[in-house]
């Protein structure tokens, strides 16, 4: 049996092993930090996900490999807690608007300022709910697994932009947009915010953009401007500014 083999085998026994561990050690509170009782187990997938990743030759099984790790990399926290990522009002606010939709029905304009802020832009919050009322599961978990859903979406873009700039012709390129598509570097990938999805979105369409270039087909502006409307109605484009001076989008 040849090495890159047996990595693949030994990843997807570490990966159920640390997903396990993640669901039997789940909790209601945030404890010292999310790698707590996860350390050893989340060091060695880590390292295997890495010495698979870059012992692959074959473009088709890199992508399949950025998609399970980045699965990976996003449900340990949503495994290991009961309650979705993020101690900032944003959380809550998203996850209420989407909880009233499921609940009442219809999206709030009015109300509780809780639950009526993102009105104006409740697409992501009506996917929540669409999310929750199909597989029969609370809206939290849609909140939680929903964002884990989408993410393999991101190496499978990465794929294609590189694909459309002509960088097949050497894998070394590729393959390192593959592996940094498939790790969430920053905290953000883990919460629920408008920003998320935003950024989600704007990939989209970058990625249109870039395959409407590269083909030169006119019905591709259709998928153009169709990402660009569904942008707007998902993230507001307004920016405000906090009391310590940071930007939030």
């Amino acid at each position: 049996m040849r090495l890159s083999t047996i990595l693949k085998i030994v990843l997807l026994i570490e990966a159920a092993f640390l997903l396990f561990n993640c669901a039997a050690l789940s909790r209601d509170y945030q404890d010292s930090w999310i790698l707590e009782g996860l350390e050893i187990s989340f060091a060695v997938f880590a390292i295997t996900y890495a010495m698979t990743f870059f012992s692959e030759k074959r473009i088709s099984l890199m992508v399949a490999l950025a998609v399970i790790g980045r699965c990976v990399f996003l449900l340990i926290p949503n495994l290991k807690y009961v309650w979705f990522q993020g101690i900032w009002i944003d959380q809550h606010q998203q996850c209420g608007l989407a909880n009233h939709v499921h609940n009442e029905g219809y999206i709030a304009t009015q109300g509780p300022f809780g639950v009526s802020v993102y009105g104006s832009t409740p697409l992501m919050h009506l996917s929540f709910a669409i999310f929750s009322i199909v597989l029969n599961i609370p809206v939290v978990d849609s909140v939680k697994y929903l964002p884990v859903f989408l993410s393999p979406i991101y190496p499978l873009l990465t794929y294609v932009i590189m694909k459309n700039f002509k960088f097949l012709k050497g894998t070394t390129a590729l393959k390192y947009a593959l592996f940094v598509s498939s790790i969430p570097i920053t905290p953000e990938n883990y919460m629920v915010t408008g920003a998320q999805f935003g950024v989600l979105l704007a990939f989209l369409i970058l990625t249109s953009l870039v395959t409407l270039l590269q083909k030169k087909d006119r019905r591709r502006w259709f998928i153009f401007i169709f990402f660009i409307f569904v942008l707007a109605a998902t993230h507001s484009s307004s920016w405000d500014r906090d009391v310590d001076g940071i930007w939030l989008c």
